[in-house]
């Protein structure tokens, strides 16, 4: 790491570029022709004493290359938040492969705060160099990790001299890795699950959506909608390995993959239809209609059924994964939106609803409706503890998860976030519940008991799906 001046402020921050694909409701829509990931991000975390922190305003900045030529970078924050904890997403930057020397960032102004108030401080009339070497390479946004260890000198208080390090983060160790399809950077972010730290971005085009993990292979499979196609990832090495096309049109949304890693299962809503995918040679093996726009999916415990839930439709169609064909529907409620397994031996399937204010819970090896529960309308996320049994729910507007318990279906507990919240799912190695966020645009851990924010990272817009890399994959 390479010490050098830059701004002070509170809050970390990254970089990074991106074509956004809108996501209204779960519903991706709006991609642009082209599509661009960014080639860097740089994150900022503030870590001076409280004595030598100061607030700015940044006027712009640009990735230096080896020759000396400034590329310029957008600014995500020109004025970061002091003080505050974690990482934050500061500068993005359609920048080429190649070898840079670091950055150079001009300020506009800088503030710092004292006992008698707040004094205005003179900031460097040229540009900052922060000296801090890294690579862009072909097919990855690299993470540029910047830490401020103070932004006064006690030598010469009236002026903003912020000292810092920098230095380009390593991808974590794959069974560290948590994965975020993000719309606004047309990328699968990988980042650790640990320490939250946002490490690499994998670019795969337009509107990458849902995602499939395969530990055993450890690869990853990601649903990108607006290219008609689906991305297979290299976990191992940090890197698209191919892509699965499909047909014009389908706007693949979510898929999983069986245990054996055999078959990959998609949903087309632009087609209504759900394709049967074989991995390994990344070609379409079948394709069933299946009407309503399907849109999401659930794999049964044994992986022989999967679960199709169309999002104008009230019944859950079932396809068999041995002959590629529907074997039956279950009445549900309108406008299924998430479905899980409960029960000790995924004997349940919890369904929940958009349009609805029910949660069906259906017998999944009679595939009858047991019971309809009251849990408020406008669900959008769903998740199920498969070691407690608990519940977790996210609805529209709340901005909060709610915990039921399984054999009373009454809530017990809630625990609030930040934004609207688009999906859930059980970190269960580390105890832990991931839950991905909008506005603002981040991926939490939250402690499965108590609810408490453990690790968060910041992301770029329309942020899709959350995996974990663990043990066995939770569906």
């Amino acid at each position: 790491m390479k010490q050098g001046l830059l701004f002070a402020a509170g809050t970390a921050l990254a970089v990074a570029v991106g074509c956004a694909a809108s996501t209204t409701m779960g519903r991706l829509t709006g991609f642009p022709r082209t599509s661009s990931a960014p080639g860097i991000v740089v994150v900022l975390q503030d870590l001076s004493p409280p004595s030598q922190r100061a607030g700015f305003e940044v006027a712009g900045a640009s990735a230096r290359r080896q020759d000396g030529v400034g590329l310029p970078l957008e600014v995500l924050s020109a004025s970061p938040a002091v003080g505050s904890t974690g990482e934050a997403l500061w500068l993005q930057g359609e920048v080429p492969p190649g070898s840079y020397d670091g950055l150079d960032i001009s300020f506009r102004s800088a503030v710092s705060t004292r006992p008698e108030g707040a004094v205005t401080l003179e900031v460097p009339s040229e540009p900052v160099r922060l000296d801090a070497p890294f690579v862009v390479t072909q097919g990855s946004g690299t993470v540029l990790a910047v830490t401020i260890r103070s932004a006064v000198d006690a030598a010469a208080p009236g002026r903003f001299t912020p000292l810092l390090e920098a230095h380009q983060r390593p991808r974590p160790t794959t069974g560290l890795l948590g994965l975020v399809s993000v719309g606004g950077w047309s990328s699968v972010a990988l980042f650790d699950k640990r320490s939250g730290g946002l490490a690499q971005l994998l670019p795969v085009g337009r509107g990458p959506a849902g995602l499939a993990l395969d530990t055993e292979r450890m690869r990853g499979y990601v649903a990108v909608s607006g290219e008609d196609d689906v991305a297979v990832l290299d976990l191992l090495e940090g890197r698209v390995r191919e892509r699965a096309p499909l047909r014009a049109g389908d706007s693949p949304r979510d898929l999983v993959v069986t245990p054996d890693g055999r078959t990959l299962v998609v949903a087309n809503p632009g087609s209504d239809t759900v394709s049967f995918v074989d991995p390994l040679s990344a070609t379409e093996m079948e394709r069933v209609p299946v009407a309503g726009r399907p849109s999401w999916l659930l794999l049964d415990a044994d992986g022989r059924r999967v679960f199709v839930l169309p999002e104008r439709s009230s019944a859950v169609t079932v396809l068999s994964i041995a002959s590629r064909s529907a074997i039956g529907a279950i009445p549900v409620e309108a406008g299924p939106v998430r479905a899980r397994l409960g029960g000790r031996h995924g004997e349940r399937i919890l369904v929940a609803h958009a349009e609805s204010p029910y949660l069906t819970v259906v017998d999944s090896r009679t595939l009858t409706v047991e019971r309809r529960v009251y849990v408020g309308p406008s669900a959008r996320a769903l998740e199920v503890d498969p070691r407690s049994g608990r519940i977790y729910l996210a609805r529209a507007g709340t901005r909060r998860i709610e915990v039921f318990d399984p054999a009373s279906f009454l809530p017990v507990e809630e625990y609030p976030v930040p934004g609207e919240i688009a999906w859930l799912t059980v970190e269960a190695e580390g105890n832990g519940l991931g839950v991905l966020v909008r506005e603002p645009s981040e991926a939490r851990i939250l402690g499965l008991v108590g609810g408490a924010t453990e690790v968060r990272t910041p992301l770029g817009a329309d942020p899709f799906a959350l995996r974990f890399v663990q043990g066995r994959t939770v569906p």
